[in-house]
């Protein structure tokens, strides 16, 4: 639930964010961050230790999202805009996230206990 009103609050107010900082996905506006580290969370459901997982998930999310690493996210950085395109491309960055956090759980079983 906090991730779809989160989603539907960054999707209301990107276009005020936009014109109050005069630019595109401004870095002061951080609810696109916000959801991305919530898809994380519902993307990676794990029973181990709450803090590793959170702190862990949020750092992979982190690098992803920066740094575009894998194509699909600086497509759509650079190519969607508005708020379709600022979030979508935090989504992608945290599932790419999940994904390596599944794989660690795969390589190292034990990190989590």
């Amino acid at each position: 639930m906090v991730f779809i009103l989160t989603c539907s609050a960054n999707h209301l107010l990107t276009p005020w964010a936009e014109a109050y900082w005069n630019a595109r996905d401004p870095k002061h506006f951080v609810l696109d961050e916000v959801a991305g580290y919530l898809w994380v969370q519902i993307l990676f459901r794990h029973e181990g230790q709450f803090w590793k997982i959170a702190g862990l998930g949020f750092l992979i999310f982190r690098i992803f999202d920066i740094f575009k690493l894998i194509p699909p996210t600086r497509y759509v950085d650079r190519n969607i805009h508005g708020a379709w395109g600022i979030l979508l491309d935090d989504l992608i960055s945290a599932s790419y996230a999940a994904l390596v956090m599944y794989i660690l759980t795969w390589v190292y079983p034990q990190w989590l206990k």
